[in-house]
This record gives C-alpha cells, sequence and structure tokens, in this order.
C-alpha cells in the first residue's frame, strides 16, 4: 500500500509498512490511524501479479484504459502514461501482442464496448481523434512516487481533428469532453 493523499503531508508517498514502522504499529494499526486522522486519505493498493496482468493484456476480448482521475497531488503513473507504457513495455519489450492489435485494444474495442460511434476508427464520419507515436520510443517512465513524467515518444495527437499535441509539444488546445452515448 501506497500513500497518495493525506493531510498529514510527510505520510503522501511512503507506504504503509514505511508508516506503521514510524507509528511502532503493526500495519492495520497504522491504517485505522490514516483513516481516522484523515477520511478522504487515498492509497493505491499493488495486488496483481505481472503474469496474471500479461495474461489479462494478451486476451482479445480486453480492451486497454484508464479509470484515473485528473493529474493532481500524487497521481497514479497511469495519468500520465497508461497508454504510453502498453505500447513500451508490453508491446514493444515484451512483445505480448502484436502493434495491430495494441491498436485496436486502445480504439475500437473500447468505443465499440462504450457504444462510442464515430470513435477509435479512422474513416468518413469519425471524429478523427488521431495519436501519431514513434513505436521505437514511446514509453513511459513515470513511478508511484514520481508519477508527473512526460510520455515519451508522442509525436502528434489530434482531438475531434484539432491539434492538441505538435512536434510533442502541448499546443495548450482543450478539446477534450464528457462522452455519451448516442
Amino acid at each position: 500500500m501506497l500513500v497518495t493523499a493525506h493531510a498529514e503531508p510527510s505520510y503522501t508517498g511512503r507506504s504503509l509498512a514505511d508508516i506503521a514502522r514510524k507509528l511502532e504499529v503493526d500495519a492495520w494499526a497504522a491504517t485505522c490511524a490514516l483513516v481516522a486522522a484523515d477520511p478522504a486519505a487515498t492509497m493505491v493498493a499493488f495486488l496483481q501479479a505481472e503474469e496474471d496482468l500479461t495474461e489479462i493484456m494478451a486476451d482479445p476480448l480486453i480492451g486497454v484504459g484508464s479509470d484515473n482521475g485528473l493529474p493532481a497531488g500524487l497521481e497514479h503513473p497511469r495519468t500520465w502514461g497508461c497508454f504510453p507504457r502498453f505500447f513500451g513495455t508490453y508491446v514493444r519489450e515484451r512483445k505480448v501482442i502484436s502493434w495491430e492489435e495494441a491498436v485496436r485494444k486502445a480504439t475500437s474495442a473500447n468505443a465499440d464496448q462504450f457504444g462510442l460511434r464515430g470513435r477509435g476508427w479512422l474513416g468518413p464520419g469519425a471524429w478523427a481523434d488521431i495519436c501519431v507515436f514513434d513505436p521505437e520510443t514511446i514509453g513511459h517512465a513515470g513511478t508511484y512516487a514520481v508519477p508527473a513524467v512526460r510520455p515519451s515518444g508522442i509525436v502528434h495527437v489530434l482531438l475531434e481533428g484539432r491539434v492538441v499535441v505538435e512536434s510533442g509539444e502541448f499546443t495548450g488546445g482543450r478539446r477534450g469532453r464528457v462522452l455519451r452515448l448516442r
């Protein structure tokens, strides 16, 4: 367990085991003390085995996505690097799936699952959400302790046909919006 937000700033970014040692209590007592002191505290639990995660990623019925929130405070590394890490680590380095299948899992597989018409594919009538990346350099070096690391290898991003990342730099364009079933 890693504390990602707490009213006591010295706890943020530290493991539950480390805090328990400092408080000279067991992990359960430390958890109770942390929650009692700040009921809005957040933590990340490390529960999945890498072998299981790799097997899940290889399944053709599984899409790739993130459930993370806004990039504020000590957020999860996937805020900045969900897709770059997937493409860099699991596709290029570990070769869990092909590039074509990885792109499908990150685009049309998700759009289809959620009934988002005009998303996840390119062609007449589509919204032209496009990410151009370098397969040799795409990745994310962020960690749980330092998550806000800019991903590498992202060359251009277009949202609804408008450029929001050009030559690796954010243009300032804000094109994101809530997508609803139509």
